[in-house]
């Protein structure tokens, strides 16, 4: 079966559970006196509701709910929030990273369906900067394998990017290494059928923090738009998605939709903001003046002396200089104004990276194994969101910890995000890769979300009681704080 045979296609389901934190120890199994009980028991409501492996009672112990659309043989890729290593603000790594007994309630139903045969795979492509071997040992991952090979199972942890940022201790870029092979990936172009065909005369000024722009306009540009994905992705059969419910500097917020940007393996390829001020047609700041586009070029000069082929402790050294100048040119810049504080696209008036995630989107359901753009759903993308501990404020690298107690699942990501940014307490008009999407989808190449059904804890609840009976009140960061809310 695809998700697109599934008659719950447009039902997302919520649990909100007693467990308000993670079981100690998520690698092993527990009575039903644990946490980790609790969280499965709303992970198996998710299910049941979604109407999975009906014949059989969801509580027996043949209860095969993925059978429904993983089938022996399968690949299947999980793809968790993985983004970095440490929470920027010294908070709980918690608020950041999809935790552990999250993966391995997924994986134990993977491996049921599985049937001993197949592959799968738990990768994500994290932030160039990120340790992933630190998100590793953190995630207990490789306890996780030990666990499943004590019990004849497996299970392969993939780095998903092409290279990496090589850091000195003090966090300085001063080069990149390649950690996977150019046949690991694809490079998929989707020319006219990209988000950013509306916006093609503009290519030239798209920008990603860190990354030499000059870089950019290879891949983005009058005719081409094109994405580097990890073969893994698009060879999988099933995707599960897990992303964290965490508020997003550049996005508004972040959940399903978002997630699956860490399908892509070089940053490069992902647009993030366009260069400017909004009246210039750009969505970097919103007001001008000249020494914030002074600012901002010098921005763009610290990101291509990273890529220098020079001594490191030159590198180092330029890039120290030309941060202090930046920073004294946008303090100088906000005393004469007009001025905002407002950098990097971190604002409501960012019109791109919503482009950048619809076309991840459309990737990820609908590119064949080759990577071409194809009119039918080529794989299954099922979403389970972790929400028990949540992250508001400064997301999605320095949240504020929540703690609330919320999984969310099912088979379209656009509709988990529409209940998602709800029950977080935002507009989802003001959300772009919500709003703008639907306006922009044509050719119908989200699924449809024409007539949405929302549970909550096994009762059926209309959109408007979603918002006034569930709204938690998640505060955004300081760029959407009192633009985003309902």
């Amino acid at each position: 079966m695809t998700s697109a045979e599934n008659n719950n296609i447009n039902k997302v389901v919520l649990e909100l559970c007693m467990a308000k934190q993670y079981p100690e120890c998520p690698v092993e199994d527990y009575d039903d006196s644990n946490t980790y009980y609790e969280i499965k028991t709303s992970y198996d409501n998710i299910l049941r509701e979604l109407d999975l492996d009906i014949k059989n009672n969801h509580s027996s112990k043949i209860w095969n709910p993925f059978g429904d659309f993983i089938k022996q043989g399968h690949i299947v890729l999980l793809k968790p929030n993985f983004v970095r290593h440490f929470h920027g603000g010294g908070g709980n790594v918690n608020s950041v990273l999809t935790n552990t007994a999250i993966l391995k309630i997924t994986l134990d139903y993977v491996f049921r369906a599985l049937r001993g045969t197949g592959r799968v795979i738990v990768g994500d492509a994290s932030l160039q900067t990120a340790n992933f071997n630190k998100i590793i040992e953190i995630c207990r991952l490789h306890e996780l394998e030990e666990y499943y090979k004590k019990r004849g199972f497996s299970f392969e942890i993939k780095d998903l990017r092409k290279v990496t940022a090589i850091k000195d201790k003090k966090g300085n870029i001063y080069g990149r290494k390649s950690i996977n092979l150019d046949t690991d990936f694809i490079e998929v172009n989707l020319r006219d059928k990209s988000f950013f065909g509306a916006v093609r005369e503009k290519s030239a000024r798209l920008r990603v923090t860190d990354i030499n722009n000059e870089m950019m306009i290879n891949f983005h540009n009058m005719i081409d738009h094109k994405y580097l994905i990890h073969k893994d992705a698009l060879n999988a059969d099933v995707i599960i998605n897990l992303p964290k419910a965490k508020t997003h500097r550049k996005a508004g917020f972040t959940c399903a939709m978002k997630n699956l940007i860490g399908i892509n393996g070089h940053k490069g390829y992902l647009p993030h903001h366009t260069a400017g001020a909004k009246e210039d047609g750009g969505d970097e700041y919103l007001q001008n003046n000249r020494l914030r586009k002074l600012s901002a070029f010098i921005s763009e000069i610290i990101s291509r002396v990273s890529y220098w082929k020079c001594n490191r402790n030159v590198i180092v050294g330029i890039e120290y200089l030309l941060k202090i100048a930046r920073k004294f040119f946008n303090t100088i810049a906000r005393w004469i104004g007009p001025a905002d504080n407002f950098n990097e696209g971190c604002w409501h008036g960012n019109d791109t990276i919503w482009r950048t995630i619809a076309d991840l989107n459309i990737i990820s359901y609908f590119c064949d194994k080759d990577g071409q753009l194809t009119g039918q759903q080529q794989r299954v993308v099922f979403s389970l969101v972790d929400g028990i501990v949540a992250g508001d404020r400064d997301g999605p690298m320095a949240p504020r910890e929540r703690a609330v107690g919320l999984l969310s699942g099912g088979f379209s990501t656009y509709l988990v995000d529409y209940a998602m940014a709800a029950i977080m307490g935002f507009d989802v008009n003001k959300i772009p890769f919500i709003s703008k999407i639907k306006n922009h989808d044509k050719e119908n190449l989200f699924l449809d979300a024409d007539d949405p059904v929302f549970v909550v804890n096994g009762g059926t609840i209309s959109y408007d009681k979603l918002l006034s009976k569930y709204n938690m009140h998640f505060e955004p960061s300081s760029g959407w704080k009192g633009h985003l809310e309902i």
